[in-house]
């Protein structure tokens, strides 16, 4: 068995990585009101102002009607399609349909939903298919019935039962089911979670309203309600509605293990004013999850026993001995040969292995959710080979100021060819305007 202790973020403690655990919708995030600070408001006026503003997402959610929209679609920050959606009246409540489509390197992706709703939003069906130039591919297909679903996937088909607070969709593509998501959330009291399909047989989902933000658009101000989604892909999506209850951005990062944002086409020219709120967003999540990993230890331990191995390429050590002080190691060997001061906790780990820190060297920080994830598998040091530039200085800034539990970042940078296949948002087609960009 191998025991991988890591230093603490504080220079002084010691925790155990198994540790690290979280669940979406357990994590507080402060808001901060849009209210001067030095403005007394009543108690009171907090209650009626909650309860209105609980009134409203509620009627956001039951009264939105139609919808017809365009969003622009990015890839590591490249503006590369479009999905076009609409949110249609029926006999039964509703039908949604989305049309995503872009183009990444050279490879298409197209994908195609629709989407059948009761008037309250329940979910009645679901059928999503990827389109080729041969015809189409059933991605999931999905038919409810009271409180239960038939499942139809690639893989095969499954009859799911359903808890009484449940809804359909089929992982980030199309970005729209999203907006759907929201309208059911919000029209069934915001329930603090809820169960979605296809799954394993389902997905817990959880949602929280993080709050709301001002953009100029078309010369007016416009509001945004941000909702952070936890649990249709790995790791936490950004949905943002505007006042209408009408979608105007998603971020996900199940684009192929890199990020993914549809947004409003008319809010396209403020993508970078929006991803600066989005990362600020994440990384509230990220400080909320390293502050529910407690140190196991700290000032001056000792792990007395285990095996010990160091990586120079010398024999293993047993009964070997690693003392830490203050969340670095000062020494390490065979136990007869260190020497533990008197005021140093003691750890038994005989039995166990003890390994420096290992090096990932290919990755995509595409989640704030890797970096505890990465501690907790033993990697201390990963290099990312290329995303969203601003959201991954953000993380690192994080983990070199000790707020938040993660690894050492090194960051490889992305840059391509220019044109319309190029990989990401940083190009460069010369060496002048290479040399500029590094």
């Amino acid at each position: 068995m191998v025991c991988r202790w890591v230093a603490g973020l504080d220079g002084g403690s010691i925790f155990d990585p198994s540790s690290i655990s979280w669940q979406g919708g357990a994590f507080p995030v402060a808001v901060a009101a849009d209210l001067p600070t030095n403005v007394m408001v009543p108690a009171m006026t907090f209650t009626l102002v909650a309860k209105a503003a609980a009134s409203l997402a509620l009627a956001i959610g039951t009264a939105a009607g139609p919808a017809q929209d365009s969003l622009r679609l990015f890839y590591v920050g490249h503006d590369i399609g479009a999905e076009h959606y609409a949110i249609a009246r029926t006999a039964q409540g509703w039908v949604a349909t989305a049309d995503f489509d872009y183009m990444d390197r050279g490879r298409r992706t197209h994908v195609v939903d629709t989407v059948r709703l009761a008037a309250d939003y329940a979910p009645l069906s679901l059928d999503v298919r990827r389109l080729s130039d041969s015809g189409s591919t059933n991605i999931a297909r999905v038919t409810v019935q009271g409180s239960s679903a038939h499942v139809e996937l690639p893989t095969g088909t499954q009859d799911v039962t359903l808890p009484a607070t449940a809804f359909v969709i089929a992982g980030d593509l199309p970005t729209s089911q999203h907006l759907l998501l929201l309208r059911y959330w919000l029209s069934h009291g915001r329930p603090a979670k809820l169960a979605v399909v296809p799954g394993g047989p389902t997905n817990p989902v959880t949602i929280r309203e993080l709050g709301r933000t001002t953009l100029t658009v078309h010369g007016r101000a416009e509001r945004f309600t941000r909702y952070a989604v936890d649990g249709v892909v790995w790791g936490i999506e950004s949905v943002w509605l505007d006042d209408a209850g009408n979608l105007a951005l998603v971020t996900s990062g199940g684009g192929g293990g890199l990020t993914l944002e549809a947004v409003r086409a008319d809010l396209a020219p403020q993508y970078a004013r929006i991803m600066h709120v989005v990362i600020g967003d994440r990384m509230a999540d990220l400080a909320a999850m390293s502050q529910r990993v407690h140190a196991v230890a700290s000032g001056d331990v000792a792990l007395v026993g285990a095996t010990l191995i160091d990586g120079t390429g010398a024999a293993p050590v047993p009964d070997a001995t690693v003392l830490v002080h203050d969340g670095k190691i000062v020494a390490a060997g065979p136990s007869a040969s260190v020497t533990v001061p008197a005021r140093a906790r003691r750890m038994d780990v005989r039995g166990k292995t003890i390994i420096p820190g290992l090096w990932n060297t290919h990755v995509h920080l595409h989640q704030v959710e890797w970096l505890p994830v990465y501690m907790a598998a033993g990697e201390t040091t990963v290099r990312d080979m290329g995303n969203e530039i601003d959201f991954e200085l953000a993380m690192r800034k994080a983990v070199q100021q000790g707020t938040v539990i993660g690894p050492n970042l090194v960051l490889a940078g992305l840059v391509d060819g220019g044109g319309p296949n190029a990989f990401g948002a940083v190009t460069a087609d010369t060496p002048d305007e290479g040399r500029a960009v590094v």
